[in-house]
């Protein structure tokens, strides 16, 4: 009898490893991403770095920008959007009343960015101002338009991870900084 309730044990054990396994490989990534304005006029160029922090269970196989489940936060469609390799995007929108968003999903998992890697390479134009991209949404008012979401794989294959992008200051602008911050170094000296 103990023979039994101890093989009865392991296989509890197994079943419960088991569990956590799949439990693990369902959890969504923990991602952070960064936006660029890369030039401004009447159509505005963006580009994304999209990162799987160091401490995420998963890889990112879905990145969703502008974007959390029923609710799409650019208020124009993107004229274009540029894809990293072995990407592909979707412009989503839910009709009168929501925004626009964009999905890029991984073609395989060997695209998929990585635990503790950054992949550069997402962008689009637009003519939303940067102004209303790194506002809040005209749609929904209290939601920044930077909201977004990954998944590990295809779109809602595990719960997801929402997060707020950010923004990185323009390089014009911090090259005007850089000779404000010189000359009040030469007066602080003086």
């Amino acid at each position: 009898m103990r023979p039994m309730c101890f093989l009865a044990a392991l296989a509890a054990m197994g079943l419960t490893a088991s569990v956590a396994r799949q439990a693990a490989a369902a959890s969504p990534p923990v991602a952070s991403a960064t936006i660029t304005t890369v030039s401004t006029g009447p159509t505005n160029s963006y580009a994304l770095t999209l990162t799987d922090t160091a401490g995420s269970p998963s890889p990112i196989g879905t990145f969703w920008f502008a974007w959390i489940p029923g609710q799409d936060y650019l208020d124009t469609s993107p004229l274009s959007v540029t894809d990293p390799t072995g990407w592909t995007d979707n412009i989503t929108h839910g009709g009168a009343g929501d925004g626009y968003a964009i999905q890029w999903i991984a073609s395989s998992s060997a695209d998929d960015v990585t635990i503790g890697s950054s992949l550069s390479g997402f962008g689009f134009t637009s003519t939303d101002s940067p102004a209303s991209v790194y506002g809040n949404s005209a749609f929904f008012p209290t939601t920044p338009v930077r909201t977004s979401f990954t998944y590990d794989a295809a779109p809602f294959s595990d719960s997801g991870d929402r997060f707020l992008v950010t923004v990185v200051p323009e390089p014009v602008s911090l090259g005007l900084l850089t000779p404000m911050a010189l000359l009040l170094l030469r007066r602080s000296r003086r």
